[in-house]
This record gives C-alpha cells, structure tokens and sequence, in this order.
C-alpha cells in the first residue's frame, strides 16, 4: 500500500476559505508526486475512534469501498476537482 499522508484537518464539505482548499491540493499534490498516483481525500470510519479524512490513492480508495472491514471501511471521497472547484469559488466570490 501507499504511503499514507496525514490526515485532512476538515471536513471537505465544511472548508470555510481559500487557505484550507490551497492547502489540500498542495497536499495532493505532494502525495501524487511521491506516489506516482491520483490522490483523493477520503473519509475513512473506524468503528473504535470514529471519522478522518486521508489522502489515499483513487485506486487503492475504489477498491477498498467494493469490500468494507468489520472495523473500519472508507465511506465516501472527494476528488481533485471537488477541491478545484471551491478554489474557483472563492476566488470569484
């Protein structure tokens, strides 16, 4: 498996401003040059200590979500563009 980066601070649908969308995307993109990879941020449900948000491959993300663990399993991602998209947002608003 991938290296992991460290977990995302916010929740995606929660970003308030420029500064933290900058910040996830220089995080994608640091974690897709050192893995050679598409990266997403993904919500990842542990059944002991709750909800984060990792950067893991698309790949690695899409297969994990076909077979949940009885612990832990990956909910739901956010893409690239979702990110591109806010940024776009909020240089225009």
């Amino acid at each position: 498996m991938e290296e992991l980066y460290k977990p995302i601070c916010f929740n995606p649908k929660k970003i308030k401003n420029l500064d933290q969308v900058l910040l996830v995307l220089e995080q994608l993109d640091d974690f897709e040059e050192r893995n050679k990879c598409e990266g997403v941020v993904a919500l990842s449900i542990n059944r002991h200590i709750g909800g984060a948000y990792l950067i893991l491959s698309k790949e690695y993300i899409e297969e994990a979500m076909k077979k949940p663990g009885k612990h832990e399993w990956y909910e739901k991602y956010y893409t690239r563009s979702f990110y591109e998209d806010l940024k776009h947002k909020f240089k225009n608003y």
